[in-house]
C-alpha cells in the first residue's frame, strides 16, 4: 500500500472516529495572574470605579479604611477590598439562572487591580487543561479567554478547534461560567513517529502560550518523500540534506519542495524537535505565533524531515478566535521564554551551517523577541539579563545574536550556560517612534 493511499484511509479512519460529549469541568483556585502573552489581555484587569461582571455591575464605595465593593447587585452587602484577597460575586444572568464569581484584587501604588481566583480543569483526549477567566469578565469566552496546558504556567488563547495531545478537539459550546463543555474529538491522523512528534512540539509550544499546531497531510507526504530519497541515496549527514543533488534515485517535485522548506535531522522526528529547541534560527520557525501546521515524515525511522516553513507566512484566523489581523490574538512583541514560563533550558547546542554566535555549543540557551512580520522600524535595541536569587541579583553576560535572515526577531545568547532550577529576568529594550519601549521576562530554567 503506497504512503499516500495509507495516509487517506487514516484520515477517514479518524473523521468516523469522532466523538462528541459533554464534559464538566473540577473547580480549581488560581493563586497567580497568569501570564498569557499571546491572548491580548492584560491578566491584572484594572479597577475603575465599579466592578463589572458579564454585563452586570457592582458597586465600589470609598470608606474611611479603604474601598469596599457590592458583592450583589444593588446589595447592602460590601466586602472591604484587600491587596491578595479574594471577593466572591453572585448575581443571576439574563436567563435568571444563578452566576457566582470569585476574584482576587491586588493594590500597587493606589490603583486596584483583579484576576479572575477560579477556573476549571478537564481532561479531554487523555489531557489536562485549566480555562481560565482571563480578561476577568466573570464569564468564559471563546476567543477572548484562555487555557493551561498541563503544568505549563502560561496561558494559551481558548479557540474553538485546538490540538491536545494526540487528538483534534472542537468545542461546540461552552458554559458562561466555565463549568460544562461540550466537545467534539477525532484522532490526528499519522504514523505513530508522526504524532510523537507533534505532540512534543506542541508541548513546548504550549509552554510559552503559543497555540499547538496539527499535522499537515500534504505537507507529510512530502516530507516522507524527501526522507525516502535521503534513506535511499545512503545520507550520512556529512552532505547537505535540502536538495536532492545526491542521484536521481527516488527524487520527485514533492520531495524537493520539503528539501528547501524542513529542518532535516539524522535522528527520529521527535528526537530531532528536542535538538531544535536548543539551536536558534531552526527553533525560530517552531516557536513562531502564526505557525498554522507542520509537516513530518512517516518513514523511515531514525531520520526527521519536519517542515515549519510556514512559520512566518500570513496565517489563516485560527477558528474562534477574535483577532483584529487574522490568527489568534497577540501580543506584539512576544517572546521565548515566554513571562513565566518554566524549565527552559539551560545550555545551547551547535547548529547547521552557521551559529548566530560564535561557538554556540558552549553557550547558554538563546532568548528570543518576536515581532510580528516584517517587523517595526526599532533602533537602539539592547538587553539585560539577570538571575535571581531573592533580592539579590547577579548580572548574566550575553552576546546579541546574528538575526540572518529573520529581521523581525531579535535573541541574545548567555556566553555560558544558565543556572538550573533558578528564576531570570530579561529585559528587552528599545526605540520605538522616539521613545524608549522595555519588557520584563521572568521564566526559571530547568
Amino acid at each position: 500500500m503506497g504512503i499516500r493511499k495509507a495516509l487517506v484511509l487514516l484520515l477517514l479512519a479518524s473523521a468516523l472516529a469522532a466523538k462528541e460529549r459533554e464534559y464538566r469541568g473540577r473547580r480549581v483556585n488560581v493563586d497567580e495572574p497568569p501570564a498569557a502573552q499571546l491572548s491580548g489581555h492584560v491578566p491584572l484587569r484594572p479597577v475603575e470605579g465599579e466592578v463589572t461582571l458579564d454585563g452586570t455591575a457592582f458597586a465600589i464605595e470609598k470608606g474611611s479604611t479603604g474601598p469596599r465593593v457590592a458583592t450583589s447587585p444593588g446589595g447592602a452587602v460590601l466586602a472591604p477590598l484587600a491587596s491578595g484577597k479574594t471577593v466572591t460575586f453572585k448575581w443571576k444572568d439574563g436567563k435568571g439562572a444563578a452566576r457566582e464569581a470569585v476574584m482576587r484584587f491586588e493594590e500597587e501604588g493606589g490603583r486596584w487591580g483583579r484576576h479572575a481566583a477560579r477556573g476549571f480543569r478537564y481532561k479531554i483526549a487523555d489531557e489536562e487543561i485549566t480555562l481560565l477567566d482571563l480578561d476577568a469578565d466573570g464569564r468564559f469566552d471563546i476567543g477572548r479567554d484562555g487555557f493551561l496546558a498541563g503544568d505549563s504556567t502560561v496561558a494559551c488563547p481558548l479557540v474553538a478547534v485546538i490540538v491536545l495531545g494526540r487528538e483534534t478537539v472542537r468545542i461546540l459550546s461552552l458554559e458562561p461560567d466555565g463549568s460544562a463543555l461540550r466537545a467534539e474529538t477525532a484522532p490526528v491522523a499519522g504514523t505513530e513517529q508522526q504524532i510523537d512528534a507533534m505532540v512534543a512540539l506542541n508541548r513546548l509550544r504550549m509552554q510559552h502560550g503559543l497555540l499547538p499546531v496539527p499535522l499537515d497531510e500534504k505537507l507529510s507526504l512530502s516530507c516522507t518523500a524527501h526522507a525516502r530519497y535521503l534513506a535511499m541515496n545512503h545520507w550520512d549527514s556529512s552532505t547537505n540534506p535540502h536538495s536532492q543533488s545526491l542521484g536521481p534515485k527516488g527524487a520527485s517535485p514533492e520531495g524537493e519542495q520539503a528539501a528547501k522548506r524542513s529542518a532535516i535531522s539524522a535522528r527520529a522526528p521527535v528526537d530531532a524537535i528536542a535538538s531544535y529547541y536548543l539551536t536558534y534560527y531552526h527553533r525560530l520557525e517552531m516557536m513562531s505565533a502564526t505557525l498554522p501546521r507542520i509537516g513530518v515524515n512517516a518513514e523511515p525511522p531514525g531520520l526527521a524531515v519536519v517542515d515549519t516553513g510556514d512559520g512566518f507566512a500570513d496565517a489563516p484566523p485560527a477558528e474562534g478566535a477574535e483577532a483584529a489581523g487574522g490568527g489568534p490574538a497577540w501580543s506584539d512583541p512576544y517572546f521565548v521564554p515566554a513571562d513565566g514560563s518554566v524549565g527552559f533550558p539551560v545550555a545551547a547546542i551547535p547548529e547547521m551551517p552557521r551559529d548566530p554566535v560564535p561557538d554556540m555549543g558552549r553557550r547558554g540557551c538563546a532568548l528570543t523577541m518576536y515581532f510580528r512580520p516584517p517587523g517595526p522600524g526599532i533602533a537602539g535595541f539592547r538587553a539585560e539579563l539577570v538571575a535571581l536569587n531573592g533580592r539579590r541579583e547577579t548580572r548574566v553576560p550575553f552576546l546579541v545574536a546574528d538575526r540572518g535572515g529573520y529581521g523581525w526577531v531579535y535573541g541574545i545568547v548567555p556566553e555560558g550556560p544558565l543556572r538550573g532550577d533558578t528564576w531570570h529576568r530579561a529585559t528587552w529594550i528599545y526605540t520605538l517612534d522616539g521613545k524608549e519601549v522595555r519588557h520584563a521576562v521572568t521564566f526559571k530554567t530547568r
